[in-house]
């Protein structure tokens, strides 16, 4: 049964790296680092790390190793804990997230390489031109349209507003890790329980066998 609830977390795993990379894909890492949106990375990370313990778990089901067990249902505890700051970083964040529009529109007054990197990347990314939509904007900028077009006017603009899409997203991540810290808490927990029973188990039956042998 453990075996099966392992590759149940390494499936949480595997869902966290798929979340993290997705996020970073749509925002992109520069723009990541402008607004400080790292939850992003940290779920990536996370799941890098809960489908290596889960790997650690495998083996020590297989093998029924207590040692390997135990460190097995330590470390899930560890995960748990970070689920939980994961869950509450992102509801916090989540109740207040109208200061990413005066951000974003602070990005487009800035003239360093990295502003104007992470603003092409996420206006392709978005399909978004301008912090206001194109209508505001006085120079339309070749981001602001399908890399397929030569030329881009202000009529073959993306029409929504970077601002608002950008806080969408935003909103969107963190609902995402709310959940998947819910999940991936509730996972872990099971790992832990079932883990420590078979450690429980195993030291019991060897127990016995010391004892039989014995007599």
């Amino acid at each position: 049964l453990l075996i099966i609830v392992t590759l149940g977390i390494a499936l949480v795993g595997i869902g966290l790296i798929t979340i993290g990379a997705f996020s970073l894909s749509e925002i992109g890492i520069r723009f990541s680092k402008l607004l400080r949106i790292y939850i992003n990375l940290v779920l990536l990370l996370l799941g890098i790390i809960i489908v290596i313990i889960a790997g650690l778990g495998f083996f020590g089901a297989i093998k029924k190793s207590p040692a390997i067990l135990v460190t097995y249902g330590v470390l899930s505890i560890i995960i748990c804990l970070c689920a939980i700051g994961i869950g509450v970083n992102a509801a916090l964040m989540r109740q207040d997230t109208s200061h990413y529009q005066d951000t974003v529109a602070e990005l487009y007054n800035n003239v360093d390489a990295d502003s104007l990197v992470a603003i092409d990347e996420i206006q392709r990314s978005l399909e978004c031109c301008g912090p206001d939509g194109p209508a505001k904007l006085e120079v339309i900028v070749p981001s602001c349209c399908d890399v397929e077009m030569l030329e881009c006017s202000r009529e073959e603009a993306f029409k929504y507003a970077c601002k608002e899409l950008v806080e969408m997203t935003i909103r969107q991540l963190l609902l995402n890790a709310m959940w998947t810290a819910v999940v991936t808490f509730g996972v872990c927990l099971f790992c832990v329980i079932f883990a420590f029973c078979i450690v429980a188990d195993v030291r019991r039956k060897r127990q016995l066998d010391d004892a039989n042998q014995a007599k």
